[in-house]
């Protein structure tokens, strides 16, 4: 192994400290030899990659000193690297050794060693990583010839350090939980195409069980219908809106905070949150609620499952003299239009249609039990001065054979359970 103690001339060959490229000459000719292939090594002692690289890279000037030659530069300082010699009985004795470097650092930056620079004839010609050092390429070189060769390209902004950032094009999966930001409106987007699948959820400023419902929901619709919700927990005062529990509201701890105007503002910045869940491709709606429902059992000391329990309901079905009258939508939108005479229906099953009328009007819970399996148009017209309601609307799809009848019946319901 040999030393080389040298300055490099930087000031006098290139006077500034910009970063060299491939194509631009070699700063100093202490480090060249004429009518060689240099390699300038860039490694460390506890680098195991630089140390097996250098290992190789000895070999081969062994082999073809008369024509290649490697000056392999450490940052670490000669009592450094003359204790790793003593200790592994001088493993490079045909590699030129320099210590205690920093210049040749700053002209060619990195992150990761091995880190090498090809230098012929005074120019550079890569700079790689390890995957590009062999002898098919050395030998490629030292006999004239230019083979392709991958340039490394380390990020020089990135620190392990710091929150690692990406552009979200390059991001597989992502999850961001935050407080209430009192500086935006509350809303959320969301909902599946027409296969079911989603790749981005976003509600903002909304409580926790209403995040929550959206993944038991399936994104299909966010009012909460609270008779497929089992709470339970000691104190509902923190998922439920304040508007929703006025009573028990007036009655806890924010009843002592000034105005209800104030007290409401407190409720809002302690439980209401941001959160965003995104995927670089399309998934499943199933994969998406359990995804949210893990992500709100990490952050919060509650477990969220769904259980079948009886639940009082009503049961929709229909005539079988309207079933037979009924025929497949053609449409090819989804729509449920309240207008000021006419509720249009279009291209609805009809779960979607009950859900979709408890999202916009609220109303009883209905289950569709008609065993009508595909989608339906529909226009029910109201006469002038009629108030469209849930109510008006269930007494016009009776007219045309629809029957809506109190039932008891097993369902899937939203469990969320606090953690004593």
């Amino acid at each position: 192994m040999k030393y080389l103690f040298i300055v490099v001339q930087l000031l006098l060959t290139t006077g500034s400290m910009a970063q060299l490229k491939v194509g631009d000459p070699f700063p100093d000719p202490n480090y060249l030899s004429p009518d060689k292939l240099v390699i300038v090594n860039f490694w460390a002692t506890w680098c195991k990659p630089c140390l097996k690289e250098m290992k190789f890279l000895d070999s081969m000037v062994r082999e073809h000193r008369t024509k290649f030659k490697v000056v392999s530069v450490t940052y670490q300082d000669s009592a450094t690297v003359n204790k790793f010699v003593r200790l592994n009985g001088n493993p490079y004795p045909d590699l030129t050794i320099v210590t205690g470097e920093t210049t040749l650092n700053k002209l060619f930056p990195h992150k990761t060693i091995p880190h090498n620079v090809w230098v012929k004839e005074g120019s550079i010609l890569a700079i790689t990583g390890p995957d590009e050092v062999s002898a098919e390429k050395i030998l490629s070189l030292i006999n004239g010839a230019r083979p392709k060769m991958i340039n490394k390209q380390d990020d020089m902004k990135f620190r392990f350090d710091k929150p690692y950032q990406v552009p979200d094009s390059l991001i597989k999966y992502r999850s961001l939980l935050s407080p209430n930001n009192p500086s935006i409106s509350s809303g959320a987007f969301y909902g599946a195409d027409t296969l079911g699948m989603g790749k981005r959820f976003f509600a903002w400023n909304r409580s926790l069980i209403n995040i929550i419902w959206l993944a038991f929901s399936r994104q299909r619709y966010g009012r909460i219908n609270w008779d497929l919700v089992d709470l339970r927990v000691k104190d509902s005062v923190k998922y439920i809106l304040p508007v929703l529990q006025k009573e028990r509201f007036s009655r806890s701890r924010y009843a002592k905070i000034g105005s209800y105007a104030q007290q409401e503002k407190q409720w809002k910045m302690e439980n209401l949150y941001c959160y965003e869940l995104s995927f670089s491709e399309k998934t499943s709606m199933d994969k998406i609620s359990r995804y949210m429902y893990q992500d709100m059992e990490r952050n919060f000391p509650i477990r969220v499952f769904e259980e079948q329990q009886l639940v009082r309901c009503i049961a929709v079905k229909v005539e079988k003299k309207a079933k037979r009258l009924l025929v497949a939508s053609t449409a090819k939108k989804h729509i449920l239009m309240i207008e000021s005479q006419q509720v249009i229906i279009q291209n609805l099953k009809i779960a979607q249609l009950l859900e979709q009328l408890f999202d916009k009007l609220g109303g009883p819970l209905m289950v569709d039990q008609t065993e009508i399996d595909f989608p339906i148009d529909l226009i029910l017209n109201f006469s002038s001065g009629e108030k469209i309601t849930v109510e008006t609307i269930v007494e016009k799809l009776k007219i045309i054979g629809f029957i809506f009848k109190p039932a008891k019946l097993n369902l899937t319901k939203l469990v969320i359970e606090e953690l004593r």
